[in-house]
């Protein structure tokens, strides 16, 4: 009778501790999110713009907005080990090939390793070490004006990097904000080289800093390349890799708000003529499975490149979607994620952290990715309470 006793209690006690130990993994993950938020407002002081989600050149990532703010998180051995490039060559951590799409860049192989525990959420128990894309490529540099010089043979060798759970907040995904390689409404705006872009201040955040988003989080991919989509009941492990025939090129009009406003008009991307994510009753569920080729799971996959699949994410889904991700290059719909009930920790622009529930209002959600549509304000916290 007394075993059976002690049995109940030990059942009704299990799911207690569980969530008292979810409740302290949350707690972190929101403390990880505000320092990288605070670190941002130290960029801000010593630059007067706040980082840029820099995609680089073509094919050729840019270093994230992490790597950026290394000096102000603490990290500065870290950071040294990839000042020069950051100093004396625009930002190219990975270099090209036809044959592998995403080579680490050679002087910084060992820098793209380092796993970094205050970039990772403890509610993700994957290992955040990923070898996708990840070869080591030849010793590539990028000039300041584009130019490119690669200075040693190709070794092509694995190498495997660490990851990331945080993301940047490119903007609401919606008309032309999907595209990264180019201006978007977020406050990490995006920019490549060799385009004109607008740096972002606090003065261009329209909708104000409480009601703008920063950073959030993002659920580590299982690594894989598949040629069918993720288990329903697990969407965030593999996301759906554009197939180009079907995703036509188009022009973005010159000056259009939220573009690069050049003069030769820049590169975008459509879907039967019409801009992606138009809103306009656009269903992701079925445009995933009419226009991916691949299925890859890179989410998250190395904290140090500036690629939307590795450390960027829009509010056109609401937290936690039951659709993957899709996207290619520098474009596509990115959600945020986390295996916290409910919901998702995000960093505001004021530096404040908030828990935002998976019910929130979709385009709620969407205007505060924006810096500057004048939209929602942010709703009363949703977060579990705390044991």
């Amino acid at each position: 009778m007394v075993i059976a006793i002690v049995g109940i209690l030990i059942a009704l006690l299990l799911p207690a501790v569980q969530s008292a130990r979810e409740t302290a993994r949350r707690l972190q993950c929101k403390n990880n999110l505000k320092q990288i938020a605070l670190a941002h407002h130290n960029f801000y002081d010593v630059k007067q713009q706040f980082p840029e989600f820099n995609t680089g050149y073509s094919s050729v990532a840019g270093f994230s907005v992490l790597a950026q703010l290394l000096p102000y998180l603490e990290q500065t051995a870290a950071h040294s080990e990839i000042k020069e490039t950051l100093d004396s060559y625009d930002s190219v951590p990975t270099d090209w090939s036809s044959s592998t799409r995403a080579r680490i860049n050679l002087p910084v192989q060992n820098i793209a390793k380092l796993p970094i525990s205050l970039f990772r959420c403890p509610s993700d128990t994957a290992t955040g070490k990923s070898s996708v894309f990840t070869t080591v490529g030849t010793r590539y540099w990028v000039g300041t004006s584009g130019e490119i010089s690669v200075d040693e043979p190709d070794p092509d060798t694995p190498t495997t990097v660490a990851g990331t759970n945080y993301v940047a907040c490119n903007g609401s995904g919606t008309g032309y904000s999907y595209d990264t390689a180019f201006n978007t409404d977020g406050v990490i705006s995006g920019a490549r080289r060799g385009y004109q872009f607008k740096t972002v201040g606090f003065e261009s955040i329209l909708d104000g800093a409480s009601n703008t988003l920063l950073f959030s989080e993002a659920i580590l991919g299982d690594g894989t390349n598949q040629s069918t989509a993720p288990s329903t009941l697990q969407p965030w492990t593999r996301t759906a890799y554009a197939d180009t025939a079907s995703v036509t090129t188009n022009y973005y009009p010159y000056n259009l708000p939220g573009t690069c406003g050049c003069s030769d008009a820049a590169q975008g991307y459509s879907a039967g003529g019409s801009p992606l994510y138009s809103n306009d009753g656009f269903d992701p569920a079925s445009f995933i499975l009419s226009h991916t080729s691949e299925w890859n799971g890179w989410r998250g996959y190395s904290w140090i490149i500036g690629k939307p699949v590795a450390t960027g994410f829009t509010t056109f889904a609401t937290p936690n979607p039951l659709f993957p991700d899709w996207g290619g290059n520098s474009y596509g719909f990115y959600a945020a994620r986390s295996f916290h009930t409910g919901g998702v920790n995000a960093a505001l622009t004021d530096g404040s952290v908030r828990f935002i529930a998976n019910t929130i209002d979709k385009s709620e959600w969407q205007h505060l990715g924006a810096k500057d549509d004048l939209g929602a304000t942010l709703p009363a916290s949703s977060e579990p309470p705390a044991l």
